[in-house]
């Protein structure tokens, strides 16, 4: 259950070592494989993980940098890193490449023990028995964060997700934003948000106001482009968080 890279991949390898099953993969999206990762339709969202390292295939170190020239820049080098969207590309390849794993558009509703085996029931009205449940459903969203009013969710004011579309909709492009977390998802949105043409003011809160490590060589600016001194009035709120992360009071205006 879960429509993602792990869920994907596990099929996948099932299969792939002819196990004899049927394997059917669950989820109410119809774009097996990509998950929320993989579904950003910005290519300035990348992975953080070089070309050279990414495979599907435990035994064959380099699978993706071999498919990459053919599906997505020819000059691709091993320490290049790819954006998300051409890499969950690729993590779809398998699916197209077996008709044995079947994919269900659907929600589980309810399980229940049976037996030696399980008996799932989806929305759809319709009823699987099954021997084994993969449980592969990713990260769920922080937690909502408790002096956020129904009113300021309803005026569009705050997003608690960063991937949601209606997050971008409508953002006039001078608005003030105020990111919670200063983590990648805090600067895929900024990325998201000029790609869309927004020129306003960002500020990201956080417990210890710095940006995640960079991976790639780089040549340092000759001077920051942070400021620490901006004090932004009036901003529309996203939440940028991880599963565990808890909002602080350190602040970088961007």
């Amino acid at each position: 259950m879960g429509g993602g890279v792990s869920e994907t991949l596990t099929g996948f390898h099932l299969v792939r070592q002819r196990t004899l099953a049927r394997v059917v993969l669950i989820d109410q999206r119809a774009n097996f494989g990509l998950g929320i990762a993989y579904s950003t339709p910005s290519y300035l969202h990348l992975l953080n993980v070089p070309t050279g390292k990414i495979s599907s295939l435990p035994n064959q170190p380099e699978p993706f940098l071999n498919w990459r020239p053919d599906n997505y820049g020819p000059t691709a080098t091993e320490k290049a890193f790819a954006p998300r969207a051409v890499v969950g590309r690729y993590i779809q390849s398998p699916l197209t490449s077996t008709s044995l794993l079947e994919q269900e558009i659907a929600t589980v509703v309810d399980v229940r023990l049976q037996g030696s085996g399980w008996v799932l029931t989806l929305d759809n009205g319709c009823e699987l028995r099954v021997e084994l449940i993969v449980l592969a459903i990713g990260n769920f969203d922080p937690a909502p964060l408790p002096r956020i009013t129904k009113a300021a969710s309803d005026s569009a004011l705050y997003h608690h997700s960063a991937w949601a579309g209606e997050t971008y909709e409508e953002l006039p492009s001078d608005a003030a934003v105020a990111l919670i977390g200063t983590g990648l998802t805090g600067v895929d949105v900024m990325l998201r948000l000029r790609e869309l043409g927004h020129r306003g003011g960002i500020i990201a809160v956080s417990r210890h106001g710095t940006f995640p490590t960079r991976h790639a060589d780089h040549t340092p600016l000759s001077s920051s482009a942070i400021r620490l001194d901006n004090v932004v009035t009036g901003a529309i709120v996203t939440d940028t968080r991880g599963c565990n992360h808890q909002a602080g009071v350190d602040l970088v205006g961007i």
